[in-house]
């Protein structure tokens, strides 16, 4: 995730969650769990696989779909 800072400066954050079903149809409960500024040296640091995309974690959870994994 990109997020701009005070100073007009892209900042780069590592973001954990947990996205579950509400109680309420057609709602979403999302937990984030930690996130933290991607520095310099933590560039080398990033994910091997694919990134999942937002909206298909959620609209999986909302229709109670298992999330694969993406291939490398």
């Amino acid at each position: 995730m990109e997020a701009v800072d005070e100073q007009g400066a892209v900042q780069e954050y590592e973001v954990y969650f947990t996205a579950s079903r509400a109680t309420k149809r057609g709602v979403l409960n999302l937990f984030v769990q930690s996130a933290y500024v991607r520095d310099r040296s933590h560039k080398g640091n990033r994910p091997k696989r694919k990134p999942i995309r937002l909206h298909v974690i959620l609209h999986n959870t909302l229709i109670n779909r298992p999330i694969k994994e993406p291939v490398y």
